[in-house]
């Protein structure tokens, strides 16, 4: 199946395997929403450590806050698995919430968009630090992201493609150090982040 809109694969036949960093598959991103800016977690030779930022909402910088739960880690391996299979670090993410979430496959899950917008923000500001057996990488994951508007209907057509680009640090590392997870998997322990990490 191809997206009518972006012309891109959806979930059901975008292949059997995602890939995740493979430090993030050890190490990740909160189950619960973090107060204050930083969030630090490490198990064994890996470890994470990342930083709130901020982005320009209606003309304002707005802090955001650290990504957690279960949507930013299915965020995370879609994402990569698009760049590691079309070798580039620009990521379509469609003309809104709605078309995003056709293309990772939650278009039915009943979450709602304003918390994908939430959390895909928190993804685009935010600043990660990580490593494992004293390799250390420290990079602004996104670095460019084209946010959806606030008020913006799920259907609501736009005047360009939507996409966020990739940092080069982020992609190399991705491509250099990924680890291949079950597509089905993924889709059936898409509602619990701690089910996702044990699986990962």
């Amino acid at each position: 199946m191809v997206d009518a809109v972006t012309n891109l694969p959806t979930r059901p036949d975008a292949g059997p395997l995602v890939f995740m960093h493979r430090v993030l598959c050890q190490v990740m991103l909160p189950r619960e929403s973090v107060d204050g800016p930083n969030f630090i977690q490490h198990l064994g030779a890996a470890w994470v450590r990342i930083r709130a930022g901020v982005l320009l909402e209606r003309h304002c910088l707005v802090a955001q806050p650290i990504p957690y739960g279960a949507m930013p880690r299915l965020i995370l391996a879609w994402v990569s698995t698009f760049a590691i299979r079309n070798r580039t670090r620009e990521i379509p993410i469609g003309d809104s919430a709605g078309q995003f979430m056709r293309l990772i496959g939650l278009e039915w899950t009943g979450w709602d968009y304003a918390a994908l917008r939430k959390q895909m923000h928190a993804l685009a500001a935010c600043g990660f630090q990580f490593g494992f057996g004293g390799r250390t990488y420290n990079c602004q994951p996104i670095e460019q992201f084209e946010a959806w508007l606030a008020d913006e209907a799920p259907e609501r057509p736009s005047m360009r493609p939507r996409k966020m680009i990739l940092s080069k640090p982020y992609y190399d590392s991705i491509v250099q150090s990924t680890a291949p997870l079950d597509t089905s998997v993924l889709e059936k322990l898409h509602r619990s982040s701690l089910a996702l990490d044990m699986y990962c």
